[in-house]
């Protein structure tokens, strides 16, 4: 009846299913609005960089961003990559004016050239390097160091505490059977890499509003756009390693606008 009042002059079965479509296709349209990419990082394909210019020695993944297919959907964030040198070796040195970034050692030992410094490095190490610092990574070891490169434009601070863009830098550590319950963030972009353990991990949500999971292990990575529903459950047991992501979000400057 209160259908038949709203439209008198439509049949029931009509306006049932004009309403059935109109719902559908708002689903729908929260459903695409969930973007997110994934990628298994130890089966990329190495790619051009500026890092790896005429050098044998240093190789470089891009995962997210700048040198990846989808690069394009990314907006404040320029660029996750892995970059590989070989012991003995050097990448090249490189300055970028408009990008800061967060690198965070993965594997190995070496040394970041910064300027006119240099520094130790070691698994575990993360730094800062402001925009426009020519930098780089050499290797004296015996075994190859791994470096995440993760790039974000239009800051020129000098500490990540202070970084304009690049607002949250951190290790999720969870025990047996732990999670962060699904969640999401209005004008925020993240990324989540699985540097240890397995479990589900949440990307997006169906049509009906359900969190979709993802079996994900060591070396997965994924992005997600500003609004994207995140999350993740640990199937690590008791007794078994604590699962490990490292996580990274940043300010969607488009999204940011529009508040």
């Amino acid at each position: 009846m209160v259908l038949r009042s709203i439209f008198p002059s439509v049949p029931k079965y009509l306006v049932i299913t004009l309403l059935s479509c109109l719902l559908w296709q708002l689903n729908l349209t929260a459903q695409e609005q969930q973007l997110y990419l994934s990628r298994f990082v130890p089966n990329l394909k190495y790619s051009d960089a500026d890092l790896t210019r005429d050098t044998d020695a240093a190789t470089y993944k891009a995962i997210f961003g700048e040198g990846d297919e989808d690069g394009h959907r990314l907006n404040s964030i320029s660029r996750i990559g892995e970059l590989t040198v070989q012991p003995d070796g050097a990448s090249a040195l490189v300055s970028r004016p408009n990008e800061e970034y967060v690198l965070y050692v993965t594997e190995g030992n070496g040394t970041l050239i910064y300027g006119s410094e240099e520094a130790a490095l070691k698994k575990n190490d993360f730094l800062y390097i402001p925009a426009g610092v020519r930098h780089g990574i050499s290797n004296s070891g015996s075994k190859p160091i791994k470096v995440l490169f993760m790039g974000d434009t239009t800051s020129t601070r000098d500490r990540l505490a202070s970084a304009s863009q690049m607002k949250s830098f951190f290790i999720m550590d969870f025990s047996a059977h732990g999670t962060n319950k699904p969640h999401q963030h209005g004008i925020m972009e993240e990324e989540y890499l699985i540097l240890r353990g397995h479990g589900y991990l949440v990307a997006g949500q169906d049509a009906y509003g359900n969190p979709e999971r993802h079996p994900s292990q060591a070396g997965d990575a994924f992005y997600f756009a500003a609004g994207t529903r995140v999350g993740f459950f640990s199937l690590n047991k008791e007794g078994e390693e604590h699962s490990i992501i490292l996580a990274i979000r940043s300010v969607d400057s488009a999204k940011s606008q529009k508040k």
